[in-house]
C-alpha cells in the first residue's frame, strides 16, 4: 500500500432530530467522499459511512488545520491512536458543518455524537506528516526550507559560546 492507496473511512450517526443533508455537509466539509451510504438504521438514528481512496481525499481537512494553525493539536490527537497501519480521530459534528476542525477526546464532547474517521495506509506516519505537518517553534517543517533559515548563534547569559550552542 502506498500513499496513493491510502483509505479513509468516515462514519457518523444522523439522529432523527437532525437534518441529514447538514450532517452530510459536515462530513464532506472535512473529507471528500464519493458518497455516503446507510449501513445501519434504527428508530433513533441512521449510521452513514463513506470510503475514500488516496490522501487527496483529506485535502480539505489538511487546509482547514493549516488555516486554523492547529497542526500540533491535530497531530497530537491523531498520533495517540496510531496502531499498526492506521490512525483514527473524531471531529465535532456541528463545528465540521461550519468548516471548523474541532477534535474530540470523547464522544460526549460533540452533543449529537462526533464524526469518526479512520485512515489506513502502508505508512500511516507519512500520511500524518502530510496531513498535520510537524512544526518547529510554530513554523511548519515544510516551510523551514522555503524560508532558507540560516543557523544563528545563541550566546549564554555570560556572552560566551560553548559547544552545541548553535541551533536553527
Amino acid at each position: 500500500m502506498s500513499n496513493g492507496n491510502t483509505v479513509v473511512v468516515g462514519r457518523v450517526r444522523v439522529y432523527v432530530t437532525e437534518d441529514r443533508d447538514k450532517v452530510v455537509r459536515a462530513v464532506t466539509n472535512m473529507v471528500r467522499f464519493p458518497h455516503l451510504e446507510t449501513i445501519e438504521r434504527t428508530d433513533l438514528y441512521e449510521l452513514l459511512e463513506g470510503v475514500a481512496y488516496g490522501r487527496e481525499s483529506l485535502e480539505s481537512l489538511r487546509r482547514i488545520i493549516r488555516n486554523q494553525k492547529t497542526l500540533d493539536v491535530a497531530r497530537s490527537y491523531m498520533s495517540r491512536t496510531m496502531r499498526g497501519r492506521s490512525f483514527s480521530f473524531d471531529l465535532h459534528k456541528q463545528a465540521a458543518y461550519a468548516g471548523v476542525a474541532v477534535f474530540c477526546s470523547t464522544h460526549s464532547e460533540s452533543p449529537l455524537g462526533p464524526i469518526s474517521f479512520r485512515v489506513e495506509a502502508e505508512n500511516p506516519q507519512a500520511v500524518l506528516d502530510w496531513l498535520a505537518t510537524p512544526t518547529v517553534d510554530g513554523v511548519r517543517v515544510d516551510e523551514l526550507a522555503k524560508r532558507n533559515l540560516k543557523r544563528k548563534t545563541i550566546r549564554r547569559h555570560d556572552n560566551r559560546l560553548a559547544a552545541g550552542d548553535e541551533f536553527f
